[in-house]
């Protein structure tokens, strides 16, 4: 289990319900290899409900981090002159087609969460992109490089 911030050991987070691939009755449609994995058990799903439960509180944290670095950049003048990345590791199967964990050839485990923050930009705008190697997610700022002043490589910024 992760590690919570006492604050929010008892917090109650948002916790979106299990999609609806969560522990599939039917796969028929999966790889044949796939078809002799057994169903979870309600042990297994209440350990994965209590691990995604911790998984929300947690990041309860981290948000608490990023708004001290951007209160810090705000106070020192300088949050409309910095472009802040967060990017993460891969996604995380929560019993999704009978899977748990980050190993599976499926979204819930391949998606990078990644937000990037730069001056010039509402902080209501979102966009939607797929980026396919994290290592390169660094090219979704190409357009605006010039803009904000970084010269850009052969390999990214």
């Amino acid at each position: 289990m992760r590690k919570v911030p006492l604050e929010y050991a008892l917090a109650d987070g948002p916790v979106e319900p299990f999609p609806p691939n969560f522990n599939k009755e039917d796969m028929s449609d999966e790889p044949a290899h796939m078809h002799l994995m057994k169903p979870l058990k309600p042990k297994p799903i209440a350990k994965l409900t209590a691990e995604r439960i911790e998984s929300q509180r947690a990041l309860l944290g981290v948000d608490d981090s990023v708004q001290r670095v951007v209160d810090t950049l705000q106070a020192m003048g300088q949050l409309d002159n910095t472009v802040i990345v967060f990017v993460s590791d891969n996604g995380f199967s929560w019993g999704s087609h009978r899977h748990a964990g980050k190993n599976c050839a499926y979204d819930e485990c391949m998606r990078v969460p990644l937000l990037i923050r730069y001056p010039g930009v509402e902080a209501s705008h979102t966009e939607l992109r797929h980026v396919s190697n994290p290592a390169r997610a660094v090219r979704v700022l190409h357009p605006d490089v010039p803009r904000v002043g970084l010269e850009p490589t052969p390999y990214g910024v």
